[in-house]
Parts: C-alpha cells; structure tokens; sequence
C-alpha cells in the first residue's frame, strides 16, 4: 500500500493531466514509460535475457506453475467477492489439486489432467466489476508498467492479503516474477521496435486484454 501511495504522490506531483478520456494521466504516463524503459535496457532486459539463458525452460515452467498456484486463495477470494461461486469452486480445486498431486504447484495437474484451467482473477477485476469498471484510467507504474487506477489499488489488497493469509513469498518474490514475466517478452521486443509510438502501442495492446477480461467476469 506504501508504493501505491507513493506512486499517486508522483503521479499528482511530476504532471498535469491529459484531455484525452483514455488516458487521463498521460503526460506522467508518457514520462514513467521512458524511465521504465530506461531502467528496463540497462538493468531489467539484460537480467532477463541472462536468466533466459540460464534458467532451463523446464525450469521456468516450474517456477511459473509455482508461483500461480500461489495466487489461487486471491482468485478465491475474489470469485467469492464477485458471487461466483462456481469459479470458486474451481479455484479451491485447482489449489488442493495442485498443492498435492502436483507437488506444492510444480506442476499444473488440475489444467493438464482434470481439465481445469486456471482462472483470471484479481482485485483489479472486483473493483471494475462493482464499479461499472469506472476506474480503468491507464496507469504507468513504476518498474510494473501498464496498470490502471483500479488494478493499482488492487495490486495493494493483493500484498495486504498475502501478509494477512502468511504468503508473505509473494509479496518478497517479485522481483523474480518481473525477471520471469520480462523473460517471457522477450520475444516480442522486435515487434515494439517497429511501432511508432511504442507507448500507445503499449496502452492499446493492455487496455485491450483487460477490457476483454472484464467482459468475461460480467457475462460469467
């Protein structure tokens, strides 16, 4: 909560705001995207490609499995917070099925064997789902990149839980999940050279997948 505090100071403090409806913000937007970006040529896309080399894609994908079914008692919550429970069932599924069949989440057992994929959910999708999904302003953070101001502060109920419920390793292992998210971009980076404006191709290609997430949350 602290660095989503932090981020809305900057935010007020470095600029004005945009008369453009989509993108309220995007004169700091524009200004954190170029140090994102920045930050990612000298420090984060160098780790990235190193690990990449390192790391075995097995490897990885174990670390990935890990990791998201580490994020299972969020969606849980989330479901139940949005009266679907249906896909909360699924979620506790997946979570009993995963922690033991598939060997504390190393493996997806619940995708590959019983045919239940993992489900999209997050703070960010309750409050656009109570909201109207009225507070989807894109929103650059900083080192996270493309949010909104309703995934940003869903993004603190998220660090705030993880230390209510002792997954404290989510919240102190972000740094690994950015090098392996970073990882797994890598091969779309000369897709974003060839773009004019990389920001907006950037803002398009996120608000896109979250507006189709928050169709599907609705219609479910």
């Amino acid at each position: 909560m602290r660095f989503l505090f932090c981020t809305l100071v900057l935010l007020f403090s470095m600029t004005g705001c945009s008369n453009n409806p989509k993108d309220p913000f995007e004169p700091y937007n524009r200004q954190m995207y170029t140090i994102n970006d920045s930050v990612d040529k000298v420090v984060v896309k160098p780790l990235s490609e190193l690990y990449d080399h390192i790391v075995p894609e097995e490897i990885e994908t174990v670390i990935r499995n890990f990791f998201s079914n580490l994020g299972e008692p969020i969606r849980f919550i989330n479901d139940v917070l949005q009266l679907n429970f249906k896909g909360a069932m699924v979620d506790v599924q997946r979570f009993g099925m995963n922690s033991t069949f598939g060997l504390f989440g190393a493996m997806d057992f619940a995708d590959g064997l019983a045919n239940l994929p993992k489900r999209t959910q997050s703070y960010g999708m309750t409050i656009a789902y109570w909201t109207g999904n009225r507070l989807n302003q894109f929103l650059v953070l900083p080192l996270l990149g493309p949010s909104t101001i309703g995934n940003s502060i869903g993004l603190g109920l998220t660090a705030y839980t993880n230390h209510a419920i002792d997954l404290d390793i989510e919240n102190y292992s972000i740094a690994l999940k950015i090098l392996q998210k970073r990882s797994d971009l890598l091969k779309f980076d000369s897709l974003i050279t060839l773009q004019v404006d990389p920001y907006i191709a950037m803002r398009e290609a996120y608000m896109t997948k979250n507006n189709q997430l928050y169709q599907k949350i609705i219609s479910e």
